[in-house]
């Protein structure tokens, strides 16, 4: 054979042959043959390959990369190993193994001592017949006797179902210096060089394990390399299985590039021999799959239909089914509605609207705390063709009026509370009607849209979902006012079809959730609201946080699902207030608008038992809203999720938009039908009347540039680590630094200003002033000064700090990374 074939050591088949599934504990017989070319002057320290290293091993179903297996987890077995040797020669072997008991069944392919130092494997067959319902093929690193290194694993059979063939390619060691091998202290002696393990399925997914990696298991060490503390924690993947730690390298661009190398010569002599040509297709194959890896997009492993209907469409047919079960009920006051009554509401709310003049494409704000009223409006103004938008009830005036200016508003709903800034801001921009749910004075009741009829309901309105406006909340920016992203109803249906994938928010129908989380921002909006209302649920209205109020409702109501943020999930976790309730109804807590740590995820599952799920997701308001969650089954604790089905998601280079591979840091960028209308071909529609924002953030084929900073791991894990935006995020409320610097320059005493926002454990960012001052003024003024003209979540809570100067770059950007120190 050419040298240059010895590249490849072989193409591995995994032939299976089906029998009925079973219940575990399960039997299976095992039969391995295999050949291989070896020369003992090329290896004088190898030990031959024996029994030791194909016996077939008994745990657990597992999914991981790298895993850890003793010896002692394998059932009985009988071994045959028929083996012809010498100074050159070539190896059979035969083994057959009887195997019962446990609760999977794990098949090992050799790659460690002795066998991973032939010349050349030229065949191994495995057959298996077996009545467990699960079965993976595992390809190992055996260093001693008693440990396995797990490299790749891969289900055979999942539930009873069988793949037909499973394929496996081993590449040799790279040309990476004389101290690369592998060196153990255990009984055996021994060196012998690594070998790279390579999956090809019919998926093409890929290749685990870069050149040369160091194991620390206290048996033995692999070693070699002299590796910088720097290179080491980019490079360096833990995983503990409770009884030791394995430590390996992960894949390098090496790969890439010795592959390309030898992938020219394997084609000169693939037409020589058949051997050959399937090593040099395989060769292909992987790099085939690198290439892919490199464009660096990460998807779902499913997928959902996703209907072309409107969004009032899609609920409406959902609440005919419920009929008289319970569907919104307010905290305070106890009033609710049924399905069916929530349904006949909407109805005339939009047969009201449609009297009044009310159009397809005109614009309803609500300006609301979280009350029964709020789906009924909100769904009634979508039913009739509109477009709601939202706004925080604690704005000021001025904010008030900005929004319905921008947006172009027709009419604004209210309650009697804070019916006089909505009136005020109203009158500013020219609204002549203003709707209250209760009485205020110079505002209209909204009884008297609620007594229509609903003859007048506009069945006929024609809706085109992927480019109608059905939803246009406000994201803050960092620079400059508020934007209204513009959401279709495709958008939104999307986003309802996705979240609810029995892998992530699958939840019984009649579950009943706090509707807490403020609905006029997108994560109340979409996946409080709007999802658990679709799926027949009972959300229970609480118009503002207030701890034991939640906690008497939770214990009352037999609350299920807590949607919740950072701030809240603190309250559970450390507040004595939590041991005088009964919290045991609740089996799932969804976190989102900041990242939640691991430890405190750990506090409220040792304070929570009950609590089946303790998750989180990522999104914006862009993309409505979430494009990450963490799957029910398998939540890696300070992840925010995987990426949800239809959806892409790369992180690229800040600096030349180049995708990256997993664990480096850089923007993540994602792409999908939830995405703002703007990512579809009329890409300046996505912010309203703002092009330019529009340009900035979404590319030409559809990617959004979320200005976060995160990375994903080779699982498919997303971790957000930093901001590139400055927005600063109070107790999931954003508050973006510009709108407060911009205030404060209008003081008269103030001659430069930046603003950053501050780590803290309960609110997760404090907004804090540094102020070079231009006369006398003291910290308290500053802070009322901003206090009179925000809304209370914009408050300089992080205090004022004086300076000299504002640290800025040649160009004039403010260094805030400095201010943060």
């Amino acid at each position: 054979m050419a040298q240059h074939i010895g590249t490849l050591l072989a193409v591995l088949s995994v032939v299976v042959v089906s029998s009925t599934a079973v219940k575990c504990p399960g039997t299976a017989t095992y039969t391995l043959s295999w050949k291989a070319t070896w020369t003992k002057a090329n290896h004088p320290n190898t030990v031959l390959p024996s029994s030791a290293h194909f016996s077939p091993l008994i745990g657990c179903s597992h999914s991981a990369d790298y895993i850890m297996w003793r010896r002692g987890q394998k059932a009985s077995s009988g071994v045959k190993v028929v083996a012809e040797t010498g100074q050159t020669g070539t190896l059979k072997g035969e083994i057959e193994s009887q195997i019962s008991g446990g609760k999977a069944l794990q098949l090992i392919l050799p790659a460690g001592p002795g066998l991973g130092a032939v010349d050349e494997l030229t065949s191994i067959q495995v057959k298996v017949t077996s009545n467990f319902s699960r079965v993976s093929l595992i390809s190992m690193l055996a260093p001693s006797p008693d440990w396995f290194v797990g490299i790749d694993s891969h289900d055979l059979c999942d539930n009873g179902q069988w793949r037909e063939t499973w394929n496996v390619t081993m590449l040799p060691p790279y040309d990476s210096g004389t101290d690369s091998g592998l060196q153990f202290n255990s009984v055996n002696q021994a060196t012998v060089p690594f070998v790279d393990i390579f999956r090809i399925t019919n998926t093409m997914e890929g290749a685990f394990k870069a050149p040369n990696p160091i194991v620390s298991l206290g048996e033995f060490r692999f070693k070699g390399l002299n590796l910088t503390q720097s290179q080491m924690n980019n490079t360096v993947m833990n995983y503990t299985d409770g009884s030791a730690t394995t430590v390996l390298y992960k894949p390098t661009s090496t790969m890439t590039t010795k592959l390309s190398q030898t992938t020219t010569a394997l084609y000169d002599s693939a037409s020589k021999d058949s051997v050959g040509l399937l090593l040099f297709i395989g060769a292909r194959l992987i790099l085939a799959w690198l290439f892919r890896s490199s464009a660096g997009i990460v998807k779902s492993d499913h997928t959902v239909d996703v209907p072309e209907i409107s969004l009032s469409d899609f609920v409406l047919n959902k609440f005919k089914e419920y009929g008289d079960d319970t569907a919104v009920i307010d905290g305070a006051s106890e009033k609710s509605y049924t399905y069916s009554e929530l349904c006949t509401s909407v109805k005339k709310f939009a047969s009201a609207l449609t009297r009044r003049g009310f159009q397809k494409g005109n614009v309803f704000a609500l300006y609301l705390p979280n009350v029964p009223e709020y789906p009924v409006s909100f769904f009634g103004v979508i039913a009739a063709g509109g477009t709601v938008t939202t706004l925080n009830p604690t704005f000021t005036e001025k904010e008030i009026a900005y929004q319905l200016k921008n947006s172009a508003a027709k009419y604004i709903l209210t309650v009697p509370e804070i019916a006089d800034r909505a009136r005020q801001a109203a009158t500013e921009v020219g609204i002549k009607e203003v709707f209250v749910i209760g009485e205020a004075e110079g505002c209209e009741p909204w009884a008297s849209l609620l007594s229509d009829d609903g003859m007048a309901f506009p069945d006929n309105v024609a809706i085109n979902p992927k480019e109608d406006i059905c939803a246009m909340p406000y994201s803050s920016g960092t620079t400059g006012f508020p934007k209204g992203v513009m959401l279709t109803h495709h958008n939104i249906v999307s986003q309802l079809c996705i979240i609810m994938h029995e892998n992530f928010m699958s939840q019984p129908r009649r579950g009943t959730t706090l509707g807490l989380l403020p609905f006029f921002h997108i994560f109340g909006m979409v996946v409080v609201m709007s999802q658990y209302l679709y799926r027949g649920g009972k959300l229970v209205c609480m118009q503002k946080f207030e701890g034991e109020h939640m906690l008497k409702l939770v214990q009352d109501c037999k609350i299920h699902v807590l949607f919740l943020v950072p701030p809240i999930v603190t309250f559970l976790a450390k507040h004595p207030l939590v041991d005088n309730y009964d919290l045991t109804s609740v089996d799932t807590i969804i976190s989102g608008a900041a990242p939640l740590g691991a430890e405190l995820t750990n506090a409220v599952w040792k304070r929570l038992p009950k609590v089946v799920a303790i998750g989180q997701g990522y999104g914006l308001t862009e993309t409505s809203p979430a494009v990450m969650l963490c799957p029910r089954k398998n939540c890696k604790p300070g992840a925010v999720g995987v990426m949800l089905p239809n959806i892409e998601g790369k992180v690229v280079d800040v600096q030349t938009g180049q995708p990256l591979g997993p664990n480096k840091d850089g923007e993540v960028c994602v792409r999908g039908p939830v995405v703002m209308k703007g990512c579809t071909a009329n890409r300046d529609l996505s912010y309203l009347n703002n092009p330019k924002a529009t340009e900035e953030c979404i590319t030409p084929d559809g990617w959004f540039h979320t200005g976060d900073i995160g990375y994903y791991d080779e699982e498919g894990n997303f971790f957000i680590v930093d901001r590139l935006k400055e927005l600063i995020k109070y107790k999931g409320f954003q508050v973006p630094p510009a709108e407060l610097e911009a205030l404060l320059h209008t003081h008269p005493n103030v001659l430069d200003v930046a603003v950053v926002g501050l780590p803290d454990e309960g609110a997760g960012e404090l907004p804090k002033a540094f102020v070079v001052p231009k006369g006398e003024i003291t910290e308290g003024e500053i802070i009322e000064f901003v206090a009179q003209r925000v809304s209370p979540h914009k408050k300089l809570r992080g205090g004022v700090e004086f300076i000299e100067q504002i640290p800025k770059t040649a160009s004039g950007k403010i260094l805030k990374r400095e201010l943060k120190k």
